[in-house]
């Protein structure tokens, strides 16, 4: 009878987390969309301990290795905000990291496939699509949902991400139709959401994706294709006014020439000020940095904000950019902890990847570097962990795919 118990609660914990996982891909751009995925989460890890209990099961070393990364960067910022007198509540984006190694558990041990995220992942993208396409008819200069544009199209990468590279379809011309459709409907929900560095970020995930996928024989002939699609990409953005007006391209030289003329209070020019703003707080703190969440004093300490009328850009508490916040912020162990987020899972997918059959892809693995490769373009223009929408992504699919990858990389029984 306990067997029987055993089976069934490892048999509900399997398919109550396959569900979470697939309300994680098609709610994820809903604000307090990953409430159903808490639920299938705590669900399956309760049935999940049932079954184990008594089992004796070593855990892998990969799963304590980011269970330790995530502890070791939540207590150096917990120093950070206890010397300067901050409440528990800046810490709360952070202790999100510790879904990295629970969802990686509980993938691991229900033998989660990557069919309920990659079916998300799809329905995801289709409902941005229609969102950002709506908020477009009604009028709205950028679209976002009910976000910020910013992290509505960070979110849409990562999903085409996932829809990129785990995903197996019966045929390669099933499989190459779906990625082409879906690669386009996210093309579209980013470019209305006006963010610039995300639909670059967007036209490099999709190039790449054609490029190695498929038979290498092939590959010259799809590089070719690849030009020739980004070149008309390029040329639909030029010829369509809808297009144009959320990305602001026009406004792109006058940005760097106001930047060059003292006057930072543009997207670009924001962003290079507090480059150097960060830079200049890391060379005053190297060890410690000025404290986590206190970036915004540092830009109201900035001369430039003193002013009257202070300038729009003053108002942002962030440096749009992972490294240069964390140095500043946290100082050299910061910018090392930050590192090590992306260093340490992108590690471990790479061994599993190397360790896979040729002929057998680990497409789990793959999907975990593709996940951690749009976190640190987005970086580059965006504090990822400043939000916690991108954070609980983060963590959550990182998890999810690193537990997928090491089911999927043991030997058959």
């Amino acid at each position: 009878m306990r067997v029987e118990t055993r089976s069934r609660d490892a048999r509900l914990a399997r398919i109550s987390f396959q569900a979470a996982c697939f309300c994680a891909g098609f709610l994820l751009i809903f604000e307090n969309g990953l409430y159903a995925f808490a639920v299938g989460l705590l669900i399956a890890s309760v049935l999940q301990w049932r079954a184990d209990r008594g089992a004796g099961t070593p855990t892998p070393v990969p799963l304590r290795a980011v269970l330790g990364l995530a502890v070791l960067v939540i207590a150096w910022a917990s120093l950070s905000a206890f010397s300067h007198d901050k409440p528990l509540r800046v810490l709360d984006n952070l202790f999100r990291l510790l879904l990295m190694p629970w969802c990686a558990w509980l993938a691991w041990r229900t033998g989660e496939s990557r069919r309920g995220l990659w079916a998300g992942a799809l329905v995801g993208i289709s409902i941005a699509f229609c969102i950002a396409s709506w908020q477009m008819e009604a009028g709205s200069l950028r679209a976002g949902g009910n976000r910020n544009p910013l992290v509505f199209a960070n979110l849409i990468l990562v999903l085409l991400a996932i829809a990129l590279t785990t995903g197996r379809v019966a045929s390669l011309r099933s499989a190459k139709v779906v990625a082409v459709i879906f690669t386009l409907l996210a093309g579209a929900a980013i470019a209305f959401s006006g963010s610039r560095g995300s639909l670059l970020a967007w036209a490099l995930l999709a190039t790449t994706a054609l490029v190695f996928r498929g038979d290498p024989l092939h590959r010259r002939r799809r590089i070719v294709l690849g030009g020739v699609a980004a070149a008309l990409v390029v040329g639909l953005i030029a010829m369509s006014p809808a297009l144009q007006a959320p990305l602001r391209l026009d406004k792109v030289s006058s940005d760097l020439a106001r930047f060059a003329a003292g006057d930072a209070d543009s997207p670009i020019g924001a962003r290079l000020q507090f480059l150097q703003l960060a830079w200049q707080s890391f060379v005053a703190h190297p060890w410690q940095g000025v404290g986590i969440e206190e970036f915004g004093q540092v830009v109201q300490q900035w001369s430039g904000c003193q002013a009257r009328p202070a300038m729009g850009m003053c108002a942002l508490e962030h440096a749009h950019n992972d490294l240069a916040e964390w140095a500043a912020t946290l100082g050299l162990p910061g910018a090392l902890a930050l590192l090590a987020i992306y260093g340490v899972p992108l590690a471990l997918f790479v061994g599993i990847i190397r360790r896979a059959d040729p002929r057998s892809p680990n497409l789990a693995a793959w999907g975990g570097v593709a996940v951690i490769a749009v976190y640190l373009w987005c970086g580059l223009t965006q504090s990822m962990f400043a939000h916690a929408a991108t954070a609980t992504a983060y963590a959550l699919f990182t998890g999810v795919l690193l537990g997928i990858a090491l089911h999927d990389a043991e030997p058959a029984a």
